[in-house]
């Protein structure tokens, strides 16, 4: 049963109380793991070419079936979706990680797996992560519950060497769900000072660990940890800031993220749907739906549920006195 919980944040549309459901006590050594030459450098250099060449960020869920294992060969992994690009892709990474010097942070975790949600992102001078928390956006946004995954893993594969970047460095909060509630979602509760990307970044023992840059590199620590990343200053031109996610979720939150996972063409059509049909059932805030500005897959999604709740319509009795 999830816990009254309260990050200052409502899913739009969704008018649910907020909850939050812990996940299953995962120990990293050190509290927080860095791994260099985490994948194989082609394939970093591969998925980083992926993500910088499409128009929005990328994501899928690669389940790990039944059993676990293949003994030698490793974990069993399955892709989902609809075996795009992004779902290969994604499995591939997925196994290069388990194989390379990282796959060890894994083990704890394991028991409780049902499966990986997989992600990236990218951004040029100027991009800045701005503090959250990791969870499953598709729960959430159908049940308003936070579920935090197992860990919170992320995988630089921007190609720059040592002070090519400046800025970008990852950070991440070992005070958890604590600070996270204290804070709030984006740091709602607490202002962020200009210059900074949270306002105790700098404050001793606020329980920061931060972690600079660099290709190939792997971070991973507890899910329950909030986390940002600091403004890009400046990057070798023609060059952005790329990261993985991988986030592991346990079979309770798993089955639904896997319908939409974060960043996927999936979650990005389902929330097409989700505005659409707000608006046709008079809970869009007001909002009104105007023809002109809607790209070609809304306007396929729109006539698709203005079908549905004409047959609705259609068969359901009147109400009688």
């Amino acid at each position: 049963q999830p816990e009254p919980f309260d990050d200052g944040f409502t899913s739009p549309g969704n008018y649910l109380p907020c909850g939050l459901v812990r996940p299953p006590a995962v120990s990293v050594a050190g509290g927080l793991a860095v791994v260099d030459g985490v994948l194989g450098e082609a394939l970093a250099r591969r998925v980083y070419e992926h993500t910088k060449a499409k128009p929005h960020p990328w994501g899928t869920y690669v389940l790990l079936k039944p059993g676990g294992s293949d003994g030698e060969e490793g974990l069993s992994l399955e892709a989902t979706g609809v075996g795009s690009e992004d779902d290969l892709i994604g499995l591939e990474v997925m196994r290069a990680f388990v194989a390379g010097p990282a796959g060890a942070h894994l083990a704890a975790c394991l028991p409780h797996v049902h499966g990986f949600e997989i992600w990236a992102v990218r951004g040029g001078t100027g991009h800045e992560v701005l503090y959250h928390l990791d969870y499953a956006e598709w729960h959430r946004k159908k049940t308003n519950v936070v579920c935090p995954p197992l860990l919170a893993i992320t995988v630089q594969v921007s190609p720059v060497s040592e002070g090519e970047m400046v800025g970008g460095t990852y950070g991440a909060n070992s005070g958890g769900l604590d600070h996270y509630e204290r804070f709030g979602f984006k740091s709602l509760r607490v202002p962020v000072p200009e210059g900074k990307p949270v306002a105790d970044w700098n404050e001793p023992g606020a329980g920061w660990v931060k972690v600079p840059y660099r290709f190939n590199r792997a971070v991973v620590h507890p899910g329950e940890w909030p986390h940002v990343a600091t403004r890009v200053e400046s990057l070798p031109e023609g060059v952005e800031r790329v990261v993985i996610g991988i986030n592991p979720f346990p079979a309770y939150v798993g089955p639904l993220e896997a319908v939409a996972p974060q960043h996927s063409d999936a979650f990005r059509k389902q929330l097409k749907m989700d505005r659409l049909r707000a608006a046709i059932q008079g809970r869009g805030d007001g909002e009104k739906i105007n023809l002109r500005s809607l790209d070609a897959e809304s306007k396929r999604l729109l006539v698709l549920l203005l079908k549905k709740s004409a047959s609705h319509a259609r068969s359901t009795p009147p109400i009688t006195a």
